[in-house]
């Protein structure tokens, strides 16, 4: 277990044997310390419900004069739940969440508040930031690489197939799927109908909620783009497929004299070529006028 006790802008570790100590702080636990520590930590209401759950998706829920979150965050380990309650900010998430962590470093330097929001209202605060500038830079590594395909696309580069507009697909679709519930928690904690959260928080939760809701019309933006390269790669294998069939429809035609000259001549009677002492000479000449003459014709027409 780990605590942090703010003195003005900052938060320094404290001893978790000071739990019961005074002062806006911020904990972060596992689930069996949660459990050991309930009364000490003041937790109310279906906690234990959401520490045990395998099925949390990204929500908020509010109890008396407590919030509960989960935050379910794209390549994050596991849910992450928060309880808030006014002085108190206790975190529940898996080992290695880096979001967890880069708040740590944010409560220990005091950097990262934008706003007049203290204690653990801006542990609160910045938890919820960093899950959007989480999402908002793996939104910008999606939009670099989909901006990559397009190039590929256009340079015609034949290992380019439907596969890569599929990982996209998946995951723009991905990025929605855990962007939107984090907009619509920040759009509640703005809206505060239950009268929890001070003005300033408010205000603070009205700012991440237009930011996510920019960064989900820019996801929707990325799939029309997404979608216009496919049409892009679509066309280009269309061309490809054209030119492959002219030139069949090429070699066909230039062979077709000489299909007419093998068929005229392999008919099963006699014919006057065949006594004729230049006769074998003339057929080969014929072969040879009619395929340069086939070849020079398409070629003016520009079609070989």
């Amino acid at each position: 277990m780990q605590i942090y006790r703010f003195e003005g802008e900052r938060a320094l570790e404290a001893d978790p044997s000071l739990l019961a100590g005074e002062g806006e702080r911020v904990v972060i636990a596992s689930a069996d310390e949660l459990e050991e520590y309930e009364d000490r930590l003041g937790l109310k209401g279906p906690w234990r419900r959401f520490i045990r759950s395998d099925k949390l998706c990204t929500r908020v829920d509010g109890y008396e004069d407590a919030l509960f979150l989960s935050l379910d965050v794209m390549e994050q380990p596991g849910p992450l739940i928060a309880f808030w309650s006014p002085g108190q900010l206790v975190l529940n998430c898996p080992e290695g969440a880096g979001l967890v962590e880069r708040l740590q470093q944010l409560l220990v330097s005091g950097e990262g508040q934008p706003m007049p929001l203290d204690g653990a209202l801006r542990g609160l605060y910045l938890l919820l930031s960093l899950a959007t500038y989480h999402n908002q830079s793996l939104l910008e590594r999606t939009e670099e690489k989909i901006t990559a395909l397009e190039a590929r696309v256009l340079r015609h580069d034949r290992s380019v197939n439907g596969q890569n507009f599929i990982m996209l697909r998946r995951r723009l679709l991905g990025l929605k799927r855990h962007g939107q519930p984090l907009e619509e928690i920040c759009d509640l904690l703005h809206e505060n109908e239950s009268g929890l959260l001070p003005t300033e928080a408010s205000r603070a939760m009205a700012t991440l909620y237009r930011r996510n809701g920019r960064m989900n019309a820019e996801i929707a933006n990325l799939e029309n783009y997404v979608a216009q390269v496919r049409e892009a790669y679509q066309n280009h294998l269309d061309l490809r497929l054209n030119r492959s069939m002219m030139t069949l429809t090429v070699l066909a035609a230039i062979f077709l004299p000489l299909s007419l000259i093998v068929g005229w001549y392999g008919m099963n009677f006699p014919m006057p070529e065949f006594t004729w002492h230049w006769g074998y000479g003339y057929v080969i000449a014929l072969s040879l006028a009619c395929l340069g003459g086939s070849i020079w014709y398409f070629k003016r027409k520009g079609l070989i």
